[in-house]
């Protein structure tokens, strides 16, 4: 026998390997004593070698009630099909032989199927499928398809970044499923319901490489009892579930939404496998150059920005709604637009220049002027320019100045003089540090928010004094550069240029959420922020090293999306806030969705001019941008829809007469499909504003 080199330290070698190779990875089969098999992957060459990432452990494993413990599926032959340059690897596989035959069976396995594992020339990972059928009724806690140990017997933990879109984002030493921005009673994540999953995939980075697991997230395991549609996956970085050094990728059955309690490996009570029952297990493992955000854009451009659904509302019908509610219910005589006072999020970043800039309700007339001038319903449009001469007159409006750098202006730099503006400028250069970051000081940003941090503070504290973060370095970028440009104010850009150079090498987006959410928890907010922030250095700096933060941030967002969506439930272009829990034990972000800080994100980027499809040309961002304002429509609030008040939390009554119609929902449930926090009443107009530069095709959804 020749001698083979492998590193699994507990698999008992058989004498057979086989290998799937192209130049992207190589996968080693292996076949123990038992059988087949196990897999060592390598990912492409790095200085003449193949750079060794992990092993898959086994071909699948199953836990019935019938064996003392979960026993691997293993394989006696393989089938080895070379065709059209794809290379196929068939094993029948049967449960491995128990170390005492169970007379219960006859010493018969009671499961038996196929596993393939199959690679191409040109295909970017190694795909596995899994059909296993039960030759008994018998029972069964879980059955385990691919299940990667990435690093394992590789040097212990280290690893560049992980990721799981719509749960985690490691960075540094953190822990999956770790306090660091959750409380204990939110903090697990280790197999979440499959609809709180953004993207079906996860990922972990080291040398350099990303190994992930993706799979298509609706498969064919539904019967009459077990409604198994979605694989659950499972994700430990690092692998806290059998205490080792690696992480762990894995898909199994059942899910979350099928048996298995949540965040739990085994179905307790254990499922019933019927006689000649199928489950079905599909993934691929692919490798990607770079870290785990890299391997998100690489999901991306592969299967492309998902179309989105038929929206709820024609175009044209959604815009008439919300001027409208606009026009009425949200609306107030000598008060204005009363859907809340909520102040533009890039506003609040310290005390000193926080609140004497807060939002007045006049101030945001933009779809409103827009629809008083082209609107369909004249009499609306009519009503609303009246409302607007009547908004004019509580506030200094200007036009935007000429000679601007940018080709936009800020809707709400306005309203204010540039003695304002430059007092402000003033305030915010002021608290910068000298390498050029902005420190955190919860006495002076917490003070509008105080039930939030006493909260916290019971606990733990959200952030400590001195803390940076990149979200209390974008704000302040975006009012300098902008400000900068508006009074032509070479030292304010300056200023801003040395804190984009400070954040240069930060590649996670946090801090967005920080009035109520710990500061370092990776946002959504934040990713805006930063890529707003580069774009404006790159357009008003003429710094074109900025234009690859932009992008990088513009991509950012993408795991904070929903682009994928169960059957039964309407969330594709949904997005979550960030991976973290408000007060640490009120509400865990990483089990809700929250629509307004992309929409408000989009509606500033159209203001600035900064058109996401022309600077980041690699990835469908109109796709993304329609698919967001059709998601935007599913969030307003209608009484006269039986279908949406039935999902509403709230059904006090001036809900159920109409008092907040058209504007936002503050939260969705991606699991029990219900609307919450209707009372904020949520600017609508962020959603209009995108739905005006949407395409007149946009049909109403049928039935």
């Amino acid at each position: 026998m020749d001698k083979v080199s492998y590193r699994h330290r507990e698999a008992a070698y058989g004498g057979e390997k086989i290998t799937l190779e192209n130049r992207r990875l190589r996968l080693d089969v292996f076949k123990r004593k038992g059988g087949w098999g196990w897999g060592e992957l390598y990912g492409p060459e790095q200085n003449g070698e193949r750079v060794y990432l992990g092993i898959l452990e086994y071909l699948g494993e199953i836990d019935l009630v019938a064996f003392a413990h979960p026993m691997r599926l293993e394989a006696e032959t393989c089938e080895i099909i070379e065709e059209a340059g794809k290379k196929t690897l068939r094993f029948p596989v049967k449960m491995q032989t128990p170390e005492e035959p169970c007379m219960a069976f006859n010493c018969i396995s009671p499961v038996e199927g196929m596993v393939e594992l199959s690679l191409g020339e040109d295909d970017p990972g190694v795909r596995y499928q899994l059909r296993l059928t039960g030759r008994f009724r018998t029972g069964f806690r879980y059955l385990r398809g691919p299940w990667l140990r990435v690093g394992a017997y590789d040097g212990g933990i280290e690893r560049d970044d992980a990721m799981f879109p719509g749960m985690e984002w490691l960075i540094g030493d953190e822990w999956s499923s770790g306090n660091d921005f959750h409380g204990p009673n939110n903090s697990l994540r280790v197999a979440p319901h499959p609809h709180k999953v953004h993207i079906p995939m996860m990922t972990v980075a080291r040398k350099g490489m990303a190994v992930t697991l993706e799979w298509p997230p609706l498969q064919n395991n539904v019967t009459v009892v077990s409604r198994m549609r979605s694989p659950q996956p499972v994700f430990a970085s690092p692998n806290f579930i059998d205490r080792r050094p690696e992480h762990i990728l894995g898909l199994m059955l059942p899910t979350a939404e099928s048996g298995l309690k949540e965040n739990t490996l085994y179905a307790d009570p254990p499922l019933m496998l019927g006689r000649n029952t199928l489950m079905q297990l599909e993934a691929c493992i692919t490798v990607t150059p770079g870290r785990s955000l890299d391997a998100v854009v690489d999901w991306v451009q592969r299967h492309g920005m998902p179309q989105p659904p038929a929206p709820r509302w024609a175009r044209t019908q959604a815009l008439d709604k919300i001027a409208a509610a606009l026009n009425s219910n949200l609306y107030e005589e000598g008060k204005g637009w009363t859907y809340g006072a909520e102040r533009p999020r890039a506003w609040i970043v310290a005390k000193p220049w926080g609140k004497e800039w807060r939002r007045h309700w006049h101030m945001y007339l933009r779809f409103i002027e827009w629809y008083a001038q082209n609107g369909a319903d004249r009499r609306i449009a009519g009503e609303l320019a009246q409302k607007i001469e009547w908004a004019r007159k509580q506030g200094t409006y200007m036009d935007r100045r000429p000679g601007l750098k940018g080709p936009g202006v800020f809707e709400m730099l306005r309203w204010y003089s540039d003695e304002e503006l430059d007092g402000l400028a003033r305030k915010i250069i002021a608290t910068q540090r000298p390498n050029g970051d902005f420190p955190y000081d919860p006495q002076q940003q917490l003070v509008h928010f105080a039930q939030h941090a006493a909260f916290a503070d019971r606990w733990k504290p959200f952030g400590l004094p001195g803390d940076t973060v990149l979200e209390l370095c974008m704000t302040p970028v975006m009012l300098l550069t902008m400000i900068g440009d508006v009074l032509n104010r070479k030292e304010y850009c300056e200023a801003a240029r040395k804190t984009l150079d400070f954040a240069m090498p930060i590649e996670r987006p946090a801090g967005g959420d920080w009035w109520e959410c710990p500061l370092h928890a990776p946002n959504l907010l934040t990713a805006g922020h930063a890529a707003i922030a580069y774009w404006l250095g790159w357009k008003t700096l003429g710094e074109e090293r900025y234009l690859a933060r932009v992008r990088h941030f513009l991509r950012a967002m993408l795991p904070f999306t929903y682009l994928w969506q169960p059957e039964e439930k309407d969330l594709l272009y949904e997005t979550k806030p960030l991976y973290g829990t408000t007060g640490w034990h009120y509400m865990a972000w990483t089990d809700r969705c929250v629509l307004w800080q992309i929409l408000l994100l989009a509606d500033f980027c159209d203001q600035i001019g900064f058109d996401w499809a022309e600077t980041d040309p690699a990835l469908d961002w109109r796709t993304y941008l329609r698919g967001v304002a059709v998601a935007g429509m599913r969030w307003l609030v209608d009484h006269t829809d039986p279908h949406w008040m039935f999902r509403s939390e709230s059904q006090d009554e001036a809900t159920r007469a109409g008092a907040a119609d058209m504007a936002l929902a503050d939260v969705h449930d991606p699991v029990d499909d219900m609307y919450g926090g209707i009372g904020l009443r949520l600017e609508p107009s962020w959603l209009a504003s995108l739905l005006v530069k949407m395409p007149e095709n946009l049909e109403a959804r049928k039935g």
